[in-house]
């Protein structure tokens, strides 16, 4: 109220990382993420870049000033599956998440197989195999392993042949 044309980007920061998440942000790192990711939102850009990207892509940024359900309009054309990006990661961050999605649904399969006593051998990998292998059917043909890197390059890896050559 004491600065009516200016928007209180502190005040903002200090409510949403203190007063919000405050108590819940314990570890000095993350602290200091948080207050890295509040910058880039509480900030001029924000309010006079109508292009102001929240995301590497461009696929996350600020709706423009408007009417109630110009909001809702712009919260319906974000992806319904978030982007590794959404969160600041790297895209390759889905791989690993990926990757323990799998291991966790094995895990939880072998546990269940484990203690039914059934019919089988009790020999995991076995049990594992056969498993992917139905998987493996369901799925279909393989793709063309260089024809996906030349469609979609992995940037970590760009990056690293551009640093040794």
């Amino acid at each position: 109220m004491e600065y009516p044309e200016k928007t209180p980007f502190d005040a903002l920061k200090y409510l949403t990382g203190e007063c919000n998440y405050g108590g819940r942000v314990t570890d000095d790192k993350d602290r200091r993420c948080l207050e890295t990711i509040l910058k880039g939102i509480y900030c001029e850009d924000i309010i006079s870049n109508e292009n102001y990207s929240l995301s590497p892509s461009g696929t996350y940024k600020a709706p423009p000033h408007g009417e109630y359900e110009s909001y809702i309009e712009a919260i319906k054309k974000l992806p319904l599956i978030s982007n590794p990006e959404a969160f600041g990661f790297h895209e390759n961050a889905a791989i690993t998440k990926d990757q323990g999605e799998t291991n966790a649904t094995f895990e939880a399969i072998l546990s269940t197989l484990q203690s039914s006593g059934g019919g089988d051998d009790g020999n995991a990998a076995a049990i594992i195999n056969k498993l992917a292998d139905s998987i493996l059917a369901d799925i279909g043909q393989t793709f063309d392993v260089k024809t996906a890197e030349k469609k979609h390059p992995i940037l970590y890896l760009q990056s690293l042949n551009t640093v040794l050559t």
